[in-house]
């Protein structure tokens, strides 16, 4: 029912169906505005015109992303890689940038990566995008493309410690940089964040030589943890450890399918995951048999 909201504006935009599919990346427009021009993509095209910024952030905050319905996932994917129009008189850009960085975030967690890096690749005015390089580092981990993940951090934004300190503290474990991953964690230690405990302990678990799979201090605290980010995902990978059940089922898309390709994850876990997947045609039947078997 999400996606009666606009449907009237949208559909007033089909007689744009004749156009060859291609990225918009005109630096005038609003970073919200990109999308894919194909033909399936133009019933989206005027869906935020006229409409308030606290319209537009609610709707796409609220999009079904978890749906286990195969056609829900695919309306969810035409409507997030489309481009729309935004009201230039009623959106600032400040709140364009916080707009775009709620529709990445959902393209996110349905597990389309690729078309997130497409979105950065063509267009000139996401270079230096903090948000967008985040996510495709994040995504390369759960792809478990250490390096290539490694390689955007250490090319663009390496020296912006706040923003990306996880994310360059494994960088530096993954490259035994162990002086340097210490001083980001002492640096995390002292921030006192809510749920960095276990990630500090974990890291520095990783830096030892004993078999931390077995640490029963490890996984009583992460018991604790509630939900998983992709940092802490590829950390347990590393660290040859499977999170719990109630874990996986608060998982995205993308962490379900990061859990099907990672060998510590206990298989009856796995199996769960698949299930999820197919039905959202995320992944084969045959895959699902295979997991069963």
């Amino acid at each position: 029912l999400i996606f009666l909201f606009f449907f009237e504006s949208a559909n007033s935009n089909q007689e744009l169906f004749q156009k060859q599919p291609k990225i918009f990346s005109n630096n005038d427009n609003y970073i919200s505005e990109i999308g894919i021009d194909k033909y399936e993509n133009f019933i989206w095209q005027n869906i935020f015109f006229d409409k308030s910024f606290e319209d537009i952030k609610s709707f796409v905050s609220n999009l079904p992303t978890k749906s286990s319905n195969a056609v829900v996932q695919d309306l969810v994917f035409s409507f997030l890689t489309s481009k729309k129009t935004l009201s230039k008189n009623l959106i600032s850009k400040e709140q364009d940038d916080e707009i775009f960085q709620t529709l990445v975030d959902q393209l996110f967690k349905t597990g389309r990566l690729n078309e997130i890096e497409l979105f950065y690749s063509e267009s000139v005015s996401l270079s230096d995008n903090d948000f967008i390089l985040k996510k495709m580092i994040e995504g390369n981990l759960l792809r478990n493309r250490h390096s290539e993940a490694c390689k955007i951090l250490e090319n663009k934004v390496r020296d912006k410690p706040v923003f990306f300190g996880k994310i360059m503290i494994i960088c530096d474990i993954l490259n035994a940089k162990y002086e340097e991953a210490k001083l980001g964690l002492s640096l995390l230690k002292e921030q006192n964040n809510p749920g960095d405990i276990f990630f500090i302990d974990l890291a520095y678990s990783l830096m030892s030589e004993k078999n931390i799979s077995e640490s029963d201090h490890l996984k009583k605290n992460l018991d604790e943890i509630k939900e998983l980010n992709p940092i802490i995902m590829a950390s347990l990978q590393f660290a040859d450890i499977s999170p719990n059940f109630e874990q996986i089922a608060n998982l995205s898309t993308s962490g379900l399918l990061f859990i099907l390709s990672n060998p510590s994850v206990d298989t009856d876990l796995k199996i769960y995951c698949s299930e999820i997947l197919a039905k959202q045609s995320r992944v084969s039947i045959e895959m699902l048999s295979e997991a069963y078997q």
